[in-house]
């Protein structure tokens, strides 16, 4: 299990800085493919039909709104990206898009850097505490299934996937991180689920080496306190 780490214990080294700066630019792309999975895996879950019953719950599009992640929350030089278009599947995990009031997405990159959320707000308290479980219970199984098809298509290999010591947020959270070598280079995707109130909020970081563990806490602490 990964431990939360803080910026200062991190120890610079100028020769690492250099093959690291060569590493990011040989592996962006590929980068993303594995992020991108993750997230249509969210998508899939949460997102899709609510486009024409949000305007019909209007305080639950809101909140979902408050949940992302917004541009202000991000370090100078991260910028916006734009939307998903597709989504992905996984047979352990069933949607709720009918279940769906309101939903919101947002996606941020500082190459090759990215920070992504997704928030659906269920219509029940219920359905969002089945729907915590279920993914909970079952996305480390999805993960494997999702990296298993980045491996054909990408040349990946050492893919790996474990819980992640992370803060607890909103009324149910969990972590993760998963690892995988692509051209020589470790990638690293984190994803966290929060569970608040009647939404569930999937959030994605993912980059070169390991993840910043304080500057995740730091957003996510941003974005659920808006709840």
């Amino acid at each position: 299990m990964r431990e939360v780490r803080r910026l200062s214990e991190r120890e610079p080294d100028s020769s690492t800085e250099i093959d690291e700066t060569a590493d990011r630019q040989r592996v962006c792309p590929k980068c993303w493919i594995s992020a991108t999975l993750l997230l249509m895996l969210g998508l899939a879950i949460l997102a899709g039909s609510a486009a024409a019953t949000s305007l019909n719950h209007p305080q639950d599009q809101a909140l979902a709104n408050r949940l992302t992640f917004h541009l202000t929350d991000m370090a100078t030089g991260w910028r916006v990206e734009p939307p998903s278009k597709s989504s992905g599947s996984c047979k352990a995990i069933k949607s709720v898009k009918s279940a769906t009031t309101a939903e919101a997405e947002t996606d941020f990159s500082s190459s090759p850097d990215l920070a992504s959320s997704v928030v659906g707000v269920l219509s029940t308290h219920a359905i969002s505490k089945r729907t915590y479980t279920n993914i909970v219970s079952n996305l480390r199984s999805c993960m494997v299934e999702l990296l298993a098809k980045l491996v054909l298509s990408s040349n990946a290999k050492n893919p790996s996937i474990g819980e992640m010591s992370f803060p607890h947020f909103g009324d149910q959270s969990k972590a993760w991180s998963l690892q995988v070598t692509i051209q020589g280079v470790n990638v690293y995707i984190d994803i966290i689920v929060v569970r608040i109130q009647r939404a569930i909020a999937i959030y994605l970081f993912g980059g070169i080496g390991s993840g910043d563990s304080y500057q995740e806490v730091k957003l996510v602490r941003k974005a659920t306190a808006r709840a």
